[in-house]
């Protein structure tokens, strides 16, 4: 969700168990001063964050952004704008042994 008006990003997370039966949600608001990838860079560390501390580690994590998923997959993040977020993603997600980011088309 994007609120121009009241300058607020709103960052939805759904973390569903292997039969898609709902184990938590959030609702989260983000400073709108981030372009659209940063935006949803921040989302994923943000989601990624809320399973962990819900005890849901996500052990396979579907995203519709390519770019982003590419980046996290190939380790390049020093190349992008959202290159400390996606190390933060990195970091974290070598904490979750066994954990993989997939790409999900809209």
């Amino acid at each position: 969700m994007v609120d121009v008006e009241g300058c607020r990003i709103g960052i939805g997370i759904v973390i569903r168990d292997s039969t898609v039966y709902v184990m938590a949600s959030n609702l989260q608001v983000i400073n709108p001063a981030f372009k659209a990838q940063a935006a949803e860079t921040i989302a994923i560390f943000r989601g990624i964050q809320f399973g962990r501390d819900c005890g849901l580690t996500p052990y396979i994590l579907e995203l519709d952004v390519a770019v982003v998923v590419k980046r996290i997959n190939k380790g390049s993040h020093l190349d992008s704008a959202s290159g400390v977020i996606l190390l933060d993603i990195s970091s974290l997600i070598s904490e979750m042994n066994g954990m993989r980011i997939d790409h999900v088309p809209r």
